[in-house]
């Protein structure tokens, strides 16, 4: 199964990415999921799909990755994902300094995901 990432820059996330992954598993919704924040500190996040209409689900899903052989690939919206910080208890707002877009996270394979 093909799976194809096409985000947009918009207010959410500044940069436009197309590309196309072989998926080898079963997308699953998720919450949360361990990567580094801003600074690079490793710890638990909250993580949704970004949309041009807002919020919406961010998917998990094991995929080839030329370099590990595989990987976990996060996806969200057409304007990629938003995160925050676990222990932060806010809504999703793109004017919030607590939060941040990205594109797609390509993870290591056993990264925690809730």
């Amino acid at each position: 199964m093909f799976v194809q990432i096409d985000v947009k820059s918009g207010r959410n996330n500044k940069d436009s990415l197309e590309l196309v992954f072989n998926g080898l598993g079963k997308p699953y919704t998720i919450t949360k999921v361990m990567t580094d924040d801003r600074v690079g500190v490793t710890r638990m996040h909250k993580v949704t799909g970004w949309s041009t209409q807002g919020p919406c689900d961010a998917i998990a899903l094991i995929v080839e990755d030329s370099g590990a052989g595989s990987a976990l690939l996060i996806q969200g919206g057409d304007e990629g994902l938003r995160l925050m910080a676990d222990d932060i208890n806010e809504a999703w707002d793109l004017d919030s300094a607590n939060q941040w877009g990205e594109a797609c996270l390509l993870l290591s394979e056993d990264a925690e995901t809730a």
